[in-house]
């Protein structure tokens, strides 16, 4: 099942803002004559390509056996199996969301806990799918956790996230 990333308006605003002016930058310097302003139109030109493509196809993708997180470009799956807890966040680091309306996923990958936001436009949908696709996953409100991830919470002198 696909779930677009919700947009913020500011978000959107301030992204096609950053691509239109690279664009209007790289058409001034496209025309300029000199050779390394053309190298930096190109680049300029290629930077707004990538901006334009995150804020078409921000998307997370929840199949059989991996969650895949689609930011333009940029591919990264996680396997369901590694998924050790979901909650709610609207911490502003740079992540594929096109939204402050997150989610942060924490997974166990290469030794180590890690982290990757994300902003499904239907959040509660998007956790009952994972939920029914990983029973290991227990949904409380919009706070998912896996049952060993749970069970190592509430060892004495541990509080929940």
């Amino acid at each position: 099942m696909i779930y677009p990333s919700k947009r913020d308006t500011w978000t959107t605003t301030v992204l096609a803002t950053i691509a239109m002016s690279m664009i209007t930058l790289a058409c001034g310097y496209m025309f300029s004559g000199d050779s390394t302003t053309s190298v930096i139109a190109v680049l300029l030109l290629g930077s707004s390509l990538f901006t334009i493509w995150v804020l078409h196809d921000t998307r997370y993708e929840l199949g059989p056996s991996a969650l895949v997180i689609h930011c333009g470009p940029l591919v990264k799956a996680i396997p369901i199996d590694a998924i050790r807890e979901i909650y709610p966040t609207d911490a502003p680091s740079s992540a594929p969301a096109l939204s402050l309306d997150r989610l942060c996923v924490r997974y166990f990958a290469y030794g180590k806990h890690r982290d990757v936001l994300i902003s499904p436009q239907r959040k509660l949908h998007f956790l009952r799918s994972l939920v029914e696709q990983a029973p290991e996953l227990h949904l409380e409100g919009s706070h998912a956790v896996h049952k060993s991830h749970l069970q190592e919470l509430m060892r004495p002198g541990l509080v929940p996230a």
